[in-house]
């Protein structure tokens, strides 16, 4: 197990760094959306 960690480290991170990228994102549109909406009411 540690093996197959130590060789694919690399994809491993990437996987977590684009999830959380992709999250990360979601989560800010979503809040930018609400603050817009509050400003044209």
């Amino acid at each position: 197990m540690l093996a197959f960690f130590r060789d694919n480290l690399g994809l491993i991170l990437g996987i977590v760094i684009f999830g959380a990228l992709i999250l990360g994102g979601i989560y800010y549109v979503e809040h930018s959306l609400e603050s817009q909406e509050q400003v044209v009411q």
